[in-house]
């Protein structure tokens, strides 16, 4: 196992992490569930139509609360990130 302290092989890794998200908060998430869980879709209640169904209604009432209230529907975030490698195990690493 090469993942010990005694071995000197370790190098860090910096990389960049680059996300899209919903610019909404949670607070704000879970105020737009709780409005569409007192609506009726098609006949149904919110709590009876499926998890896909819910998760696709939840994520276009969130796009369009985002898009009025932030005037956009996607924030991007670039993050600098560091992961430990091995370099006998993963000898392509080697300097």
């Amino acid at each position: 196992d090469y993942n010990q302290v005694s071995n000197n092989c370790k190098r860090v890794m910096k990389w960049v992490w680059r996300g899209e998200f919903n610019p909404a908060t949670k607070s704000e998430y879970e105020r737009t569930k709780d409005q569409l869980s007192r609506e009726v879709f098609d006949g149904k209640p919110f709590q009876e139509l499926s998890p896909e169904e819910q998760a696709g209604l939840v994520l276009t009432r969130l796009k369009k609360y985002a898009k009025n209230a932030y005037k956009k529907t996607k924030d991007k975030k670039d993050e600098e990130r560091s992961n430990t490698v091995c370099m006998r195990e993963n000898d392509m690493y080697v300097a």
